[in-house]
């Protein structure tokens, strides 16, 4: 399987540090896009408050983009 990046999504986070999301599609030809974040860009739903998030490739998150 060959991925190739296909959406940028850069915002900043709660301390105003810049971040970027990259999101990559399997047999994509073309140019990557860069999309404009909307409010609360990236989100991460966490059912238990104590738990540290950790990212891992089957975790779940929402990204908001203006469009």
């Amino acid at each position: 399987m060959s991925y190739k990046l296909i959406y940028t999504v850069p915002f900043a986070d709660i301390d105003n540090v810049p971040c970027v999301v990259e999101i990559e599609k399997e047999n994509y030809i073309g140019s990557s896009i860069e999309l404009i974040a909307g409010s609360s860009p990236f989100s991460v739903d966490i059912e238990d408050d104590d738990f540290l998030y950790v990212p891992t490739r089957f975790s779940t998150a929402t990204i908001r983009v203006v469009g």
